[in-house]
């Protein structure tokens, strides 16, 4: 059975749906007051979703692809989500990739297969009906497809709830390039995503060179 047609998700929604998979795993396994927030275990614990790391990836990458992770709801009977281990070099040169990957197949699983289901065609008589879902879904590098950057955006959201990041950077001057990377491996995230993540919020501004600066205050004066 075939995935319904990618649907347009606000960046809004994407936030709660994340915020409310991190609010359900806490009523689990108790407050997350720091982060790193504990992406496997979110994936493993709470979303029932089995990793396993492997280098068979094909028939999910193609030559010259980058598929980094998949999620596949059957998988030797059961929901999992494979790590490709032909990437290993990539995992360990980039940090963070490992952990974001994990985060983009929850939001896979949680946005596009309604952890577990999609919703099928009415049936003849109009009612609607839930299905298994079928196909596999992957963090391919560079794709273009809207569920990739819906996965990507639930991912940071995930990893980097704003209420956590606050705090993580109170009394950092995060202008200072050692600052920034040690936030990031603190938080166990890429410096990457975390410099999208505290531009996002409007905490810091990114220069054309990928320099971070600070905003400057708005005083409310007009022009």
């Amino acid at each position: 059975m075939a995935l319904p047609r990618a649907e347009f998700i606000p960046d809004g929604v994407l936030e709660a749906r994340a915020l409310r998979l991190l609010h359900e795993h806490e009523t689990q396994k108790g407050k997350i007051t720091t982060l790193p927030v504990p992406v496997e275990k979110i994936v493993s614990a709470t979303l029932g979703l089995a990793i396993e790391y492997t280098d068979e990836f094909d028939a999910w990458e193609s030559p010259g692809d980058t598929v980094l992770a998949c999620v596949d709801p059957s998988y030797r009977g059961r929901p999992t989500v494979l790590m490709n281990m032909r990437h290993a070099a990539h995992f360990e040169r980039y940090f963070g990739t490992e952990q974001f990957s994990l985060a983009h197949e929850g939001g896979h699983w949680v946005l596009h297969f309604h952890r577990g289901t999609v919703p099928n065609q009415l049936t003849l008589d109009g009612v609607g009906q839930e299905s298994p879902a079928g196909p596999v879904l992957c963090r391919e590098l560079g794709s273009r497809d809207s569920r990739e950057f819906q996965a990507e955006r639930f991912a940071a959201y995930l990893l980097l709830p704003e209420h956590l990041l606050r705090l993580a950077i109170a009394g950092l001057d995060l202008t200072r390039p050692s600052v920034m990377t040690a936030l990031a491996r603190d938080s166990g995230v890429s410096k990457s995503a975390m410099c999208k993540r505290l531009a996002q919020l409007g905490l810091i501004v990114l220069g054309p060179q990928g320099q971070v600066v600070l905003p400057t205050p708005w005083t409310g004066a007009m022009l």
